[in-house]
Order: structure tokens, then C-alpha cells, then sequence
């Protein structure tokens, strides 16, 4: 079962992890003014990671990158935030094959790749310490699909 963000969440990602996202604190705010229709998305698809994340890129102003970031929100032991930075030093590390999060069972099998890498990193503990490594060191950013 895949938890759901709540206020906190939403706030770390946009004010915490990607505070230097354009318009961060407008995708935050307009995050938590959709509040009803996220959780909706997590109770209809909270056993499905992949349909959760097709069902939050359906709704208008998310897109893939926020519906991985509210996913890993309340998910931070397990889910990936796929920003272009994540994403990019993912291909760097030859831990995905290609960027395409959203193609069939990707999501899901994607986060488990990169959970199993910094599981066998000695010096990394988590996954969020995983994604601000990518923010620091991916050389080629690529937005994921």
C-alpha cells in the first residue's frame, strides 16, 4: 500500500528537496489547493504504483516529475522522485536502462533498481540521499517520460 501525502509532505518536497524547482513555491501551493483530487488518485490506485503515477500525470499542472515527487513524499524509504537531475544520474550510473518512467510497469520496477543500488552503495543510506547526490553530480540532466 503506497501512503499519501499530507500537507508536511507536499511541503518538504517543493520547500525542502527541490526549493530551486522554477516556480517551486507556486507548484506548491497549487499542490495543496488539489489536495482532493491527489488523494483520490492515491485511494483509487494506492496498491499500483504505476497507474498512481499515471493517474497523478493526468491531473492539469502535475506532470511526471511532481506525481514521482508526491509519491516519494510520503514514500521515502521505498519511491523515487524523478526530477531531470535523479533521472539523468540514473542513465549516468547505468542503473535504468532510459528515461521512460511512465511505459508499463517502469515506475515501479524503476524505483526498485535505484532502492536496490543504494542499498549495495556503501555511502549512501537513502534514497533522498541518492537524489541530492543526482542533484549534485549528474553532468547530463534529462527530463524522464
Amino acid at each position: 500500500m503506497i501512503n499519501q501525502p499530507d500537507l508536511e509532505d507536499i511541503c518538504f518536497l517543493f520547500d525542502v528537496l527541490w526549493p530551486g524547482m522554477d516556480r517551486s513555491s507556486a507548484h506548491r501551493d497549487r499542490m495543496i489547493g488539489i489536495q482532493n483530487e491527489i488523494s483520490n488518485c492515491f485511494q483509487e490506485s494506492a496498491s499500483d504504483s504505476n497507474q498512481l503515477l499515471k493517474a497523478l500525470d493526468n491531473l492539469e499542472g502535475v506532470g511526471l516529475v511532481i506525481a514521482s515527487g508526491l509519491i516519494f513524499s510520503a514514500n521515502r524509504d521505498a519511491m523515487v522522485p524523478f526530477d531531470q537531475y535523479t533521472t539523468g544520474w540514473c542513465l549516468e550510473k547505468n542503473i535504468l536502462p532510459d528515461h521512460y518512467i511512465s511505459l508499463g510497469e517502469n515506475y515501479a520496477d524503476y524505483c526498485a533498481r535505484v532502492s536496490a543500488y543504494v542499498q549495495e552503495a556503501p555511502h549512501l543510506n537513502t534514497i533522498l540521499e541518492f537524489v541530492r547526490e543526482a542533484a549534485i553530480e549528474s553532468r547530463f540532466p534529462i527530463s524522464p517520460e
